[in-house]
């Protein structure tokens, strides 16, 4: 993942003409200016650096720009247990920084993780 720190003056996220896409995940609102970048700025970024705060967030956030995993695949590699993967994931997730989904598996379910976009821009306004 590719993250970039961005100084701007421009308020260029009030400028309506410009939105392409204004959502909100789990209390975080985000700007989308292309399906590959995440733009954060004002109260977003504290809630984004606390997410990317920790080296094992980083590491699942590498394995994931390589491939789609689940939960156990990714416990795997990191040769940690699945609950702690799973605790690291939700906090992943709260950001908007992957998306999850249920993909049918060997026992049942599994929680298949993918990155949320390839470009994080923080915005210093």
């Amino acid at each position: 993942m590719l993250i970039n720190f961005l100084k701007s003056n421009s308020l260029f996220i009030l400028n309506c003409y410009l939105i392409k896409s204004l959502f909100e995940i789990n209390g975080v609102i985000l700007f989308m200016s292309n399906p590959k970048e995440l733009v954060v700025s004002d109260s977003n970024v504290a809630r984004i650096a606390k997410a990317l705060a920790s080296e094992t967030r980083w590491k699942i956030l590498k394995l994931l720009r390589i491939e789609k995993m689940d939960v156990s695949k990714i416990a795997e590699k990191l040769n940690q247990t699945e609950a702690n993967i799973s605790a690291q994931i939700k906090i992943l997730e709260k950001a908007a920084l992957i998306i999850t989904n249920y993909e049918p598996g060997v026992h049942g379910v599994k929680k298949v993780c993918v990155p949320a976009f390839e470009k994080l821009v923080i915005n210093f306004i």
